[in-house]
């Protein structure tokens, strides 16, 4: 019976080691990328999003950040204009997320300035890891607007704290993001390799020190007997 369970409890840590890789892989993958091509994100797709978005947490369980989805050409064309970080670029995306947070929700002293964005930030991290695993594109886009602006996007998007905009559509094969992250990566995977044979070749590694400690110590043990005349045929006394 015991080998029974054993054998399970193996199958049932490898599916757990399994999980965590697929995390960990998602991570890795995910990276900023501001060329899609012309289709748009399925609604299944963004239906899974969506899910994903309700899954997260928030501070105190009050779910204070909500997103606005702009889709339609002209409204994309304005925020090309309007977000700082997004100009030239931001209208490429099918789908834009915008994360606005009521300002109602946050009432400690204080709490509004900072904890709308914390928030934000659990529901952008969600976002770009589940549009990753569905094989979407994603982008982040701060939410500096220029002073003389905020009033025109208020109208347009609507009223609350304005956390940022996510840019997702589908990858574009090739594109200049995609390959300066795979670089990285390549660089990121021979600095691992590197470091790892270096662990394992270079003198005193932590494993040895042990090992290498006993040896000097036998080695001075036997010079002391030597220069005490107690090793025959070493001091040439024998």
């Amino acid at each position: 019976m015991s080998d029974v369970v054993d054998e399970s409890q193996a199958r049932y840590l490898a599916h757990q080691a399994r999980k965590k890789e697929t995390l960990i892989e998602i991570m890795r993958q995910r990276h900023s990328d501001r060329m899609y091509d012309a289709r748009p994100v399925q609604e299944d797709l963004r239906g899974q999003v969506r899910e994903a978005i309700g899954l997260c947490p928030s501070s105190c369980d009050r779910r204070g950040v909500s997103t606005v989805e702009v889709d339609s050409r002209d409204e994309l064309a304005l925020l090309s204009g309007l977000l700082v970080g997004g100009v030239g670029w931001i209208h490429r995306a099918p789908w834009v997320l915008l994360l606005m947070a009521r300002e109602e929700t946050y009432k400690a002293p204080g709490e509004v300035e900072f904890m709308p964005f914390l928030d934000a930030g659990a529901v952008i991290q969600q976002v770009m890891l589940r549009a990753t695993d569905l094989g979407l594109a994603t982008t982040y886009v701060n939410p500096n607007i220029r002073q003389f602006n905020r009033d025109h996007f208020r109208r347009i998007f609507g009223e609350g704290i304005f956390c940022g905009a996510i840019a997702i559509g589908h990858p574009v094969p090739g594109s200049p993001d995609q390959q300066h992250h795979q670089e990285k990566r390549a660089a990121a995977a021979h600095d691992r390799t590197r470091k790892a044979r270096a662990a394992t070749t270079r003198p005193g590694r932590p494993n040895d020190r042990p090992q290498a400690t006993h040896l000097r110590g036998r080695r001075l043990a036997l010079r002391a007997r030597v220069a005490r005349g107690r090793v025959p045929g070493e001091s040439g006394m024998g």
